[in-house]
C-alpha cells in the first residue's frame, strides 16, 4: 500500500467534512464525487433555468436516471 499527501486549506478541509487527516481512498474519492455532482445538478439547474426547461427537466428526466453512489461506480467501473 502507498501513502500520499495531499495539501487542502483549513475551509476545504471543513468544507468536505473531513475528521481526521487519514483517509482511505475511496471515501476520498466519494467526498469528492459528491462535491463535483453537487456542483454538476447545480449548473443542470441553472442551464435548464436559462433556456426554460426546468418543469420539464424536473418531470421527465429524473425517471430515466439511475442512481449510484460514487463508491458503487467506482466498484462497478473498477472492479479486481
Amino acid at each position: 500500500m502507498r501513502i500520499i499527501t495531499i495539501s487542502i486549506s483549513e475551509s476545504e478541509f471543513l468544507q468536505f467534512g473531513f475528521q481526521s487527516d487519514s483517509i482511505p481512498f475511496k471515501d476520498l474519492l466519494d467526498k469528492i464525487s459528491n462535491e463535483l455532482a453537487k456542483k454538476a445538478l447545480v449548473r443542470c439547474q441553472k442551464i435548464a433555468k436559462e433556456t426554460g426547461n426546468t418543469n420539464d427537466f424536473k418531470e421527465n428526466q429524473y425517471e430515466n436516471l439511475k442512481v449510484v453512489t460514487p463508491r458503487q461506480y467506482w466498484d462497478e467501473e473498477f472492479k479486481e
